[in-house]
């Protein structure tokens, strides 16, 4: 493995990663959002 594919293959794992919490924050943030609020009844 060349020194470029250990960046490249880096880079991918870190972006992978960093999407995976943006969502699963966004996902949880939302869905906690959407059950604090006051029921109508």
């Amino acid at each position: 493995m060349t020194h470029i594919d250990t960046v490249a293959l880096a880079s991918w794992s870190a972006l992978t990663a960093i999407c995976m919490i943006v969502v699963g924050f966004v996902y949880i943030r939302f869905t906690g959002h959407k059950k604090n609020e006051p029921s109508p009844s």
